[in-house]
């Protein structure tokens, strides 16, 4: 899920009136000490199989693209049970767990303009080892359809601190999310051991105020993806080889990684 927290939405310059679902095609990676960095050539696959003739003129005006790596602190919801649409009027038995919903924003930013840019969103997050989690889960008796746990989270990259939220200030509660997911899921059908991410709040390294996006808009689309690359790439917010991200959620757990190198 995307776009679940009010200032995140801001920061990011987006337009959401509920949250996005999107799928994330990787597989979760328990207690990993690494996040891995993508590089060049792998990158360009992956425009080239979302976009062949766009990623071609994106390489022209800019051979060298930016991974933009970021971080993503959010807490998962683990299906503990199948929830058939016959149910899915009631809370479905979850885990909770922590999650660094890990990106590489330079191919999300390169959906800018297409028809549906999801795809892009789904790809950007999809490496191995883009889904690092805790070893614990945390199973209630019985979950609240209204209300999150009393749980604040936050991500520190060297020591700064980047992102702390209450997930209580989430815009949505935990049915409404799953009711989306399930709404996107095939048959509209979630599974036991089906996971949910519930997105992520505000402090994350792409920042975009809306005057940009607006002017974005407005350029063609093959200009409008490298200048927002150069543009980004001029953060030093975005992660690098070597930065140590700390992830916390209470007593739900906590997760430390190290960038790795480009391979």
């Amino acid at each position: 899920m995307g776009l679940t927290f009010a200032d995140h939405v801001r920061e990011t310059g987006e337009r959401a009136g509920a949250p996005v679902v999107f799928p994330k095609p990787c597989q979760p990676t328990v207690n990993p000490a690494r996040v891995p960095m993508p590089n060049a050539k792998a990158l360009a696959e992956v425009l080239e199989c979302l976009d062949p003739a766009g990623s071609r003129r994106w390489l022209q005006r800019m051979p060298d693209v930016p991974v933009l790596l970021d971080y993503e602190v959010e807490v998962g919801l683990r299906l503990l049970e199948d929830w058939p649409v016959a149910a899915q009027g009631r809370m479905p038995a979850v885990g909770f767990f922590l999650a660094n919903d890990v990106t590489a924003r330079s191919v999300q930013i390169a959906g800018l303009g297409a028809a549906d840019p999801l795809p892009f969103w789904s790809a950007s997050k999809g490496w191995e080892g883009f889904l690092p989690v805790t070893d614990s889960l945390w199973c209630p008796d019985q979950a609240s359809p209204d209300h999150w746990p009393d749980i604040t989270v936050s991500t520190r990259v060297n020591g700064q601190l980047r992102q702390q939220a209450a997930l209580r200030s989430m815009l949505y509660s935990p049915l409404q999310l799953l009711q989306l997911a399930a709404a996107q899921a095939p048959g509209g059908v979630l599974h036991r051991d089906d996971v949910v991410l519930t997105g992520t709040p505000a402090g994350i390294a792409l920042q975009v105020p809306g005057w940009k996006r607006k002017l974005v808009a407005c350029l063609p689309r093959h200009v409008a993806v490298t200048a927002a690359w150069r543009s980004q790439s001029a953060s030093a917010r975005f992660l690098q080889p070597g930065d140590v991200i700390e992830m916390q959620a209470d007593w739900l757990g906590q997760l430390q990684l190290t960038v790795g190198s480009c391979s």
